[in-house]
């Protein structure tokens, strides 16, 4: 997949730049062309975040934007590693099992806290958006289902700054609790050893 990012440079106008994404692990359908020649492969070197500069403050912290393309979403480690790194998840797809993937990007946007966007193949239908905020039909920004037709569908996150504060408090929240179960564990410890030491014979 191609990310294509338009950028207003000054003196030389709107610029292009135009970076690939790569593809680790196969769909089903992919899988024909690895046997008996192996005709794809799979390949990621890298996992591009792209920074969308929101705000005229400079030290606004840029809207990060990531992408996995279709099965690539379903590697755990992949998610678990842009947590704490992206605010928005897009995942490109050619999908026959949409029902999978909608589920899919329920979980994941509990799991990564953040907005998650699937774009499936009008083939198939199956996109949609959620996002962490609200109550639970609040989350759910669209949903298009029924193929084959295509369409086409615009949503704007109104609310950057907002959207970035609940996550920074979310993160806080996670690292406040991890540091208490650390000091916990420091505390019983001693207790631990203590009880372990056999009595001196005199």
């Amino acid at each position: 997949a191609l990310w294509i990012i338009p950028r207003m440079v000054q003196g030389m106008g709107l610029q292009m730049v135009i970076r690939r994404q790569g593809k680790q692990h196969l769909s089903p359908i992919e899988q024909q062309y690895v046997t008996p020649v192996e005709l794809i492969t799979g390949f990621r070197p890298c996992q591009w975040l792209v920074g969308y500069e929101w705000s005229k403050n400079p030290s606004n912290d840029p809207l990060w934007l990531t992408a996995s393309i279709c099965y690539d979403a379903t590697d755990l480690k992949l998610a678990s590693d842009l947590r704490d790194r992206s605010d928005v998840f897009a995942i490109p797809a050619l999908n026959v099992d949409v029902g999978t993937f909608d589920q899919m990007a329920q979980a994941l946007h509990y799991h990564m806290f953040q907005l998650v966007l699937i774009a499936n193949n009008g083939a198939y239908g199956g996109s949609n958006a959620h996002v962490p905020r609200g109550e639970a039909f609040q989350r759910q920004v669209f949903h298009t289902h029924g193929q084959p037709q295509a369409t086409i569908s615009f949503f704007e996150i109104d609310d950057i700054k907002g959207m970035k504060a609940i996550i920074q408090q979310q993160d806080a929240q996670i690292k406040a609790q991890a540091e208490a179960i650390q000091s916990q564990d420091a505390r019983l410890k001693p207790l631990e050893a203590a009880a372990v030491i056999p009595p001196i014979e005199e």
